[in-house]
């Protein structure tokens, strides 16, 4: 009986202690952990936040916009060095009670998925947006685990992938992202909503969102609607929205 209850442990142990992918800095010690509206950052390289908690005790609104930038530092992977585990390797976890939407920022290169996970007490299905196109993927066999995907794709908990059809763009040659600003699904007819904050470009004033990439129409947030349009069987028709930013020389 010790012998497989010792077996048993091992396993568990050879589990959870592979390596995690990412090439990050493994020092513990790196930088300090810091909340800001109720997300838990830590500076595990110079100049870059990795998001290491999410939590939605302290909000009243139910949607979580997670930005691209602290100050002048980057927040660019999900997921950061943790002892709370048994690997003590990098990891992500939200605690999340009322919160539906949890919008994740273009500027994410990285998820470190050792032990990567969401929590949810809340009765409506939680949706995780990202927009960002160089994330890795993690294990999509499990419905509570976070799922990295490409532009364009919402993931619902408990629900198949969707496809987002907002879609906002830098709009300029050599723009970071593949183009891709913020992405957004709007699964009924109606206005849309601006993103959180606007893109930013060096030497540039940044100057609204355009129906063209030419920036000769511009989209009239107050007045303009996205109309969704539905098969015979009542499935949505898929059709991509895009917004462009328009650009002043300063």
């Amino acid at each position: 009986m010790k012998i497989k209850i010792f077996s048993i442990v091992l396993l568990v142990l050879l589990a959870t202690t592979s390596v995690c992918s990412c090439d990050v800095n493994l020092d513990p010690d790196f930088g300090p952990e810091i909340w800001i509206d109720d997300i838990q950052y830590r500076e595990e390289e110079e100049g870059i936040y990795n998001i290491l908690w999410i939590q939605d005790k302290n909000r009243e609104d139910n949607v979580i916009y997670v930005p691209d930038m602290i100050g002048d530092k980057i927040v660019n992977r999900i997921g950061g060095w943790s002892e709370k585990f048994i690997d003590r390797s990098y990891s992500f976890a939200a605690d999340i009670s009322h919160t539906e939407i949890v919008y994740f920022p273009w500027s994410i290169e990285r998820v470190c998925y050792d032990s990567t996970w969401f929590s949810s007490e809340g009765e409506c299905p939680l949706k995780y947006i990202i927009s960002a196109t160089t994330a890795n993927e993690v294990d999509r066999g499990h419905p509570d685990y976070w799922q990295s995907v490409a532009p364009r794709v919402a993931y619902l908990r408990g629900y198949s992938d969707l496809p987002a059809n907002i879609a906002y763009f830098f709009n300029y040659e050599e723009n970071p992202n593949n183009g891709y600003f913020f992405v957004d699904l709007l699964e009924e007819s109606g206005k849309l909503t601006k993103p959180p904050y606007d893109p930013r470009r060096e030497g540039y004033t940044f100057a609204g969102w355009y129906k063209d990439a030419e920036c000769t129409e511009q989209w009239d947030f107050e007045n303009d609607e996205v109309i969704i349009s539905f098969d015979e069987e009542q499935n949505r028709i898929y059709e991509e929205i895009c917004l462009y930013a328009k650009w002043i020389a300063e």
